[in-house]
Formats: structure tokens, C-alpha cells, sequence
């Protein structure tokens, strides 16, 4: 017997990933801790830090996950679904339909950029990071429109 594909009711991450969160609640790292950016907005800015790199597998996965899929917001799932358009291999816009791939994608790019916002953490100041990512921005933007 064939066991059906249940569609996923929440973000995972990694243990890994919990403890980083746990020192960037405790540092105030960024402003990205819990009083002041949702978990939803944090998974979003992980996702995209991630999405130019390698995705990492998602191993050892904290139990009861990141964000419950009913407290995802609408800027995070429509994040989620525009990186994975982004990377269809075969062009077949149905794929969008499996929720499981789309988040498995999205988990995948987020715990990439989990570990690049460790990376950041142990090397570069609050500022210096803003700067650095202002820089990387105006990059990408003179890429795109080949100034």
C-alpha cells in the first residue's frame, strides 16, 4: 500500500538552527529577535540570504518547527512560491502545486542562509553588516538593469 504525501503544517528547521535563534533572541542580533521580527519575516530573510547559494539539506530537524503553517504570512508563502518558480528545471508551472516541494525548497535555501547569518554573526557588527548588505543590493540592482 502507497502512502499518501501529507502536505506540510509547518516550517522546519534544524537543531542547529534553534540555537542560533536562541543567541540571536539573546544578542538582539541585527534586530532580528523575536520581540522585534516574526519568525515568518526571519525564515523569509534566511530564504532569500540563501537563495543564490547551494540549498543544504535539512538533517537533525527540531521537533515541533519553526512556524506553524497557519501563521506563515502572505509575504513569506509568496516568497516561498516565487523562489521555487525560480528554480523549476522542467518549466512545468503545475509543479507549483506540491505544497511539500515548495517547502521543502524554501526549508532547504532558509537553512543555507541560517548558516550564513551565523557566519555573519561570529565576523561582522550590526552596522557593518547593514552596509554590506546595502552594498550586495546595489550590486545585484546595477546587474539587473546593466548599469
Amino acid at each position: 500500500m502507497q502512502s499518501a504525501i501529507k502536505n506540510p503544517d509547518r516550517i522546519n528547521v534544524t537543531r542547529k538552527t534553534r540555537e542560533l535563534l536562541d543567541r540571536i533572541d539573546e544578542s538582539k542580533f541585527f534586530c532580528l529577535h523575536d520581540s522585534l521580527t516574526t519568525r515568518s519575516e526571519l525564515f523569509a530573510f534566511a530564504m532569500a540570504i540563501g537563495s543564490d547559494t547551494i540549498p543544504t539539506k535539512l538533517e537533525n530537524t527540531y521537533p515541533g518547527g519553526l512556524v506553524l503553517e497557519k501563521s506563515i504570512d502572505s509575504h513569506t508563502k509568496a516568497l516561498m512560491y516565487a523562489l521555487f518558480i525560480n528554480n523549476l528545471k522542467n518549466l512545468d508551472i503545475d509543479e507549483i502545486s506540491k505544497k511539500d516541494a515548495v517547502y521543502h525548497m524554501a526549508q532547504e535555501f532558509a537553512n543555507t542562509g541560517f548558516e550564513v547569518i551565523e557566519d555573519y554573526m561570529s565576523k561582522k557588527k550590526d552596522k557593518d553588516l547593514l552596509w554590506y548588505l546595502l552594498d550586495e543590493l546595489d550590486a545585484q540592482y546595477q546587474n539587473e538593469v546593466g548599469v
